[in-house]
């Protein structure tokens, strides 16, 4: 959890406007959507990490506009160890699906 405030704090610092939205989900929601939801992949991860983190840059200008400080931050992070892993949506539809997994984790009701 430390390390995802840390994250948060560093995108709010060096990605300023340009950060749109920043959501944690952990291990354990993500292993019970994939139980409700087994024909939904988690493209996010290869092995299960403590937590899954989603972020969102955007702006007015170019998709590359917001690239490469995305892929700038997300160098030094992981050279900083405080990230493990990353993957960018290479287009819409796969940014999409990401967050579609997201959406997929509202509570669910218990019989």
């Amino acid at each position: 959890m430390a390390s995802t405030i840390a994250l948060l704090k560093l995108f709010q610092k060096r990605a300023t406007s340009l950060l749109t939205r920043f959501e944690m989900m952990t291990s354990e929601s993500l292993e019970l959507n994939e139980k409700h939801f087994p024909h939904m992949a988690n493209s996010l991860r290869a092995k299960p990490p403590c937590c899954t983190v989603l972020i969102e840059l955007s702006d007015h200008e170019s998709e590359d506009h917001v690239r490469q400080p995305l892929e700038t931050i997300l160098e030094e992070v992981f050279q900083d160890h405080i990230i493990s892993d990353a993957v960018i949506a290479n287009n819409l539809s796969q940014a999409n699906a990401f967050w579609h997994i997201r959406l997929l984790l509202r509570p669910k009701k218990v019989p």
